[in-house]
């Protein structure tokens, strides 16, 4: 499923809407399609009294989508946010039955008019820019299934990286120096070309990447991939740098060493995007995304968000990982009942009381 080419293009659309906005459309639109459904809703939290600050939607009219995200309509949801897990794809089914549902406010005066019953949230409250995500179908279309609910779980993790970072680069007036510095806090590659197609700068992780020699590299100033992926990548970069306007170009580079493909979008930098960079000029963009890479929690964000000490920030993050305690002990050069010690502290800091709650609040924060 993680493979999935629906799914892959899901992805590369949500990293193309960093820097060009009205791909967010094109996004929703494509979700839609792969799980059935007859629109998409995508709104930065939180949710207020006020209209919220940024949405797009596919599958409405503009009359809809203003009565979706208008603040009557924002009230009425509020119980029904209340109820939500956060963090996770949950089907509407998992805080509210059918016939209660039916019976809501936020049914009857807002969802009903347009015709849809199921819908799948995703409510996500970590990092600088939490937002929340609804895609809805009609009732005879059925409820969502475990599969689904997986699928969503593969695309939120990008979802988060590239909400987050198109709403720093679109409501932060950065000079070019902060975009750079921006760039440089992404969990995945990011490479800006000049109109000549070479590379100007990369990013920590982009070095990352190229220094292992395996599926990209740079020749002299430029941007190579083996075999026909080469050509593919080497005529996107030429179109981004020409024109402004260009589509945006992805592919998949498979590797020799690694398990894990490289998802490679790359676009043109709007005008505004190309001169907020400055003397460095900037002409197209490659955001390089290592899939089925889990990204780790930063232990200073556990440290400072959770009020955790670094051993335990450590052992919350292995667990979150995967780890049973027998082996976070052996990792760490701990007995076990050390390690369970340390958990029991966590909980009491964190607030939960279960393994499983820990790793969930620990893989959202990891996700940005």
């Amino acid at each position: 499923m993680e493979t999935d080419p629906i799914l892959l293009e899901i992805i590369a659309q949500m990293y193309s809407a960093v820097v060009d906005p009205a791909m967010w459309a094109d996004a929703l639109k494509k979700l839609t399609e792969a799980f059935g459904c007859e629109h998409a809703v995508l709104v930065s939290r939180p949710l207020v009294d006020g209209a919220a600050p940024f949405g797009s939607a596919f599958g409405l009219s503009d009359a809809d989508q203003k009565h979706f995200l208008n603040p009557y309509a924002m009230r009425l949801w509020q119980p029904l946010d209340a109820q939500m897990a956060s963090g996770r794809p949950v089907s509407q089914q998992e805080f509210i039955t059918d016939g209660q549902y039916e019976q809501s406010e936020f049914y009857n005066e807002i969802a009903r008019p347009v015709g849809t019953f199921h819908a799948m949230h995703v409510k996500y409250t970590g990092g600088d820019a939490p937002f929340q995500l609804a895609i809805c179908r009609t009732k005879a279309a059925g409820s969502f299934d475990v599969k689904e609910l997986q699928a969503m779980a593969f695309v939120l993790p990008h979802l988060a990286s590239a909400f987050g970072l198109h709403r720093q680069l679109h409501f932060h007036k950065s000079e070019g120096q902060d975009v750079i510095a921006l760039m440089n806090r992404l969990d995945h590659g990011a490479i800006i070309v000049d109109e000549s197609a070479s590379v100007i700068f990369m990013n920590d992780e982009g070095h990352s990447l190229l220094k292992l020699h395996d599926g990209l590299e740079l020749e002299g100033a430029a941007l190579r991939a083996p075999g026909g992926a080469g050509e593919v990548l080497r005529r996107g970069i030429e179109a981004a740098c020409a024109n402004y306007s260009a589509p945006t170009r992805r592919l998949i580079v498979l590797r020799r060493h690694h398990p894990s493909p490289l998802l490679i979008s790359i676009m043109p930098l709007s005008p505004p995007m190309s001169r907020s960079l400055g003397k460095r000029g900037g002409r197209g963009a490659i955001f390089i995304k290592e899939l089925g890479k889990r990204k780790t929690a930063d232990l200073s964000i556990l440290v400072s968000a959770l009020g955790l000490s670094v051993r335990e920030s450590e052992i919350a993050n292995f667990l979150a990982t995967g780890f049973t305690t027998e082996e976070i002990g052996k990792k760490l050069g701990l007995r076990v009942s050390t390690v369970r010690f340390y958990l029991k502290q966590i909980y009491q800091k964190v607030g939960v009381n279960s393994q499983t709650s820990l790793a969930t609040l620990i893989n959202e924060l990891s996700w940005y």
